[in-house]
């Protein structure tokens, strides 16, 4: 009875939250605060509670909620939403120097971000964000909100209503169900025993037992579905999560892998449970293979692929380190998605994805020009593209990154934060298509590297002309016969002219 009636003050808890809905009540020795929640909608619950909540005087009250004033203005990724409560100081009515009782803080406490939000309206809000029902019932739990002492004591704890461990079940119950056990047992059994013995006197004796016995069990169970309109879940083996990530040369920091920078791939990385709030591994110590809990895992290793992705699959839900480390020279960490740049990062697994991306940056530069080999004019805006060797420094292989980069006016191009390592770069005339030759270069000092890629004048690709079919004679025929003439005309003429001038002369007596 007392099961049943907690496993119904339960059901009320997500099928009827107008039974529990209780108001924001200020007891006489409560204190208010702000809970932190995990959605940028409703980010703190009002509640009230007790002096000894919030004093530090036991290890799960709200003053180890630590965390940063939740940020309005901050564009949360899906797995980041995590920020502290907010607890008024002594003289405001809370106890010691508070928590996050900061000028943002009190804005918030006073504003429209810290709502009266019943239990199920807090269940609701976290079940958007994300967070495990599990999770969910045991903030519950910690929070010892007076608004939700009723509800408390109907079904003792949100965490573990039935009184047993591990055995969280959910579920509507259904208007009727009928069980029917039919039974029917027979017994038979035969035996039969038969002696005879003989003597001079001849005496028989013939002895006969029977016993007759048979047993056969028959039970056949019925259980009607439940009516129309209602549903039933029951909790089996645990939701499993995702890791996932980028790391990338960022040649241009801005912590977004733009078009034209080249994937880290063949880079370790490793997944480990947080040790302790907010811990993080060093990452000296390698995990070399994966650790499997609950069908799933809580521990790995994985490698970055060709563009620079990676992935833990089947992961057990909690909060993980997700770190990676670098030992070749002329490249270093320098960003990754929880804003420290030292490549561990601190996940929730949730039921779903979360990410990770990590980026780093060269010690050094590759500059130079794309110019035109007949004239030494630079070549306008051309496109350049350099395959840099990747980590191993052997260009060819599978772990080689691309950059591209447009150059000016003048043709001129820079690779800033470029890595150390072998690069052959190639450049291309935009409005010809013409390329250049490849040109390789080793980039082993920050000094700036440069190179110039000539472009020689050619052939262009253009519309093909075509030409009119040739009729008639061959012009220079034509062209030879009529200067053939032309000077046996001239000839011809020279000698009339001669012959004309020797007849005028008079002959001598």
């Amino acid at each position: 009875m007392l099961f049943n009636a907690r496993l119904a003050a339960l059901t009320a808890l997500f099928v009827a939250p107008w039974i529990i809905g209780v108001g924001p009540a200020e007891a006489a020795n409560g204190v208010t605060i702000c809970h932190r929640t995990h959605s940028e909608t409703n980010p703190y619950r009002r509640i009230t509670v007790s002096v000894s909540a919030i004093n530090g005087s036991s290890n799960n009250d709200h003053t180890h909620h630590t965390g940063p004033v939740f940020d309005p203005n901050f564009d949360y990724p899906p797995n980041q939403k995590i920020w502290g409560d907010i607890i008024p100081d002594q003289a405001s009515g809370g106890a010691g120097a508070g928590l996050n009782w900061s000028v943002e803080g009190i804005a918030i406490y006073n504003g429209g971000n810290c709502g009266a939000l019943t239990a199920q309206e807090f269940l609701n809000a976290e079940v958007d964000a994300g967070i495990p029902i599990e999770d969910i019932l045991a903030d519950l739990d910690e929070q010892v909100a007076e608004e939700d002492a009723q509800l408390l004591q109907e079904i003792g704890s949100f965490s573990n209503p039935t009184g047993s461990s591990g055995s969280f079940t959910t579920s509507t119950t259904a208007a009727s169900s009928t069980t029917t056990t039919e039974a029917t047992t027979t017994t038979e059994a035969t035996t039969t025993t038969e002696a005879t013995t003989t003597t001079e006197a001849t005496t028989t004796t013939e002895a006969t037992t029977t016993t007759e016995a048979t047993t056969t069990t028959e039970a056949t169970t019925t259980t009607t579905e439940p009516l129309a309109g209602t549903t039933t879940t029951t909790t089996g083996a645990p939701a499993l999560g995702r890791v996932e990530g980028v790391i990338w040369v960022d040649v241009d920091r801005d912590g977004v892998m733009d078009p034209g920078e080249a994937p880290l791939a063949g880079v370790p990385v490793d997944l480990a449970p947080v040790v302790g709030p907010a811990a993080k591994r060093s990452g000296d110590a390698p995990i070399a293979v994966a650790t499997a809990a609950a069908n799933g895992i809580t521990s790995g290793r994985v490698i970055t692929a060709a563009d620079g992705t990676y992935a833990f699959e089947s992961v057990v839900p909690g909060p993980y380190d997700v770190f990676a480390r670098l030992s070749t020279a002329g490249i270093q960490p320098w960003w990754d998605s929880d804003g420290s740049g030292d490549w561990n990062v601190i996940v929730t697994v949730p039921y779903g994805t979360a990410k990770a991306d990590l980026a780093a940056v060269g010690a050094s530069s590759l500059t130079g020009q794309v110019y035109f080999a007949a004239t030494q004019q630079g070549v306008s805006a051309a496109q350049v593209r350099c395959t840099w060797s990747g980590l191993d420094g052997i260009l060819g292989n599978g772990d080689d990154g691309v950059f591209t980069i447009a150059a000016s006016a003048d043709g001129s191009f820079q690779l800033a934060n470029a890595p150390y390592g072998n690069y052959s770069c190639a450049g291309v005339d935009p409005a010809s298509g013409r390329p250049s030759p490849a040109i390789t270069a080793q980039v082993d000092t920050p000094a700036p590297s440069p190179i110039r890629l000539p472009i020689a004048l050619g052939a262009t690709t253009t519309t093909p002309v075509t030409l009119l079919p040739r009729t008639g004679s061959s012009s220079m025929g034509m062209f030879q016969l009529a200067w053939s003439m032309t000077i046996a005309g001239l000839g011809l003429q020279w000698y009339v002219r001669s012959r004309r001038r020797v007849a005028m002369v008079p002959s001598e007596q």
